[in-house]
């Protein structure tokens, strides 16, 4: 399984064409984001793909340490469906 860490300045789209490529290689991908653009980011590109695929997304959270402090982090498994 590859991970993606997701930024607030991601595009879309281009996320959208990364999974959409390890999809057609039947290729579990997990999308890892902490903050809320990042998040957005991430959904945008899961909406994006799940207009053109039928997928499966599966989200988590996961308490992390950055910098010293302690953060949420955002995991959204996606496979075909």
């Amino acid at each position: 399984m590859e991970v993606f860490k997701v930024s607030s300045s991601v595009n879309p789209h281009k996320l959208a064409g990364a999974l959409r490529i390890r999809l057609e290689h039947n290729l579990i991908t997990e999308l890892r984001a902490i903050g809320a653009g990042a998040v957005n980011q991430a959904v945008k590109a899961i909406a994006i793909l799940g207009s053109t695929c039928n997928i499966c997304c599966i989200p988590s959270f996961e308490n992390v340490s950055v910098t010293g402090r302690e953060v949420t982090l955002i995991r959204l498994k996606i496979c075909q469906r």
